[in-house]
């Protein structure tokens, strides 16, 4: 049904709205001091961008899945051209607009594993299915 009617999920609007409110900080709009709660990556790769930030690890889930290391996590996963938006009237359009575009079998990010059994050990392998706009 939400497919017929072009609704987003509930899952995806949330989404949506924490990746909007960590647009507002980092450009100063909300008056809070992000380097309390997030610092830059360390390094850059290929798949990430400049303004990607660090994802504390932690094994306790009140940490692992509040405000700044979920949405740090979905924040990385984002393209520069909707990171770079000038406003964020033009952010949230970019957004919304990726999100329409992924085919329905790629619209949350995730993180599977790939594993190699040799005779002798396992050897397994993270890998991080993004999307591109």
């Amino acid at each position: 049904m939400l497919d017929s009617l072009q609704w987003t999920s509930l899952e995806e609007r949330r989404k949506q709205q924490r990746l909007a409110v960590l647009y507002k900080i980092q450009h100063g709009q909300v008056a809070v001091n992000i380097s309390d709660y997030l610092k830059p990556a360390s390094r850059i790769s290929r798949h990430s961008h400049e303004l990607a930030f660090q994802v504390p690890s932690t094994s306790v889930d009140y940490i692992k899945f509040s405000f700044f290391p979920r949405t740090a996590r979905d924040w990385n996963l984002l393209p520069c051209d909707v990171i770079k938006a000038p406003s964020l009237t033009s952010f949230r359009a970019r957004l919304q607009k990726g999100l329409r575009s992924r085919p329905k079998s790629i619209r949350s990010f995730s993180m599977t594993y790939h594993c190699l059994r040799t005779s002798t050990s396992l050897h397994c392998t993270a890998v991080f299915l993004t999307f591109c706009f």
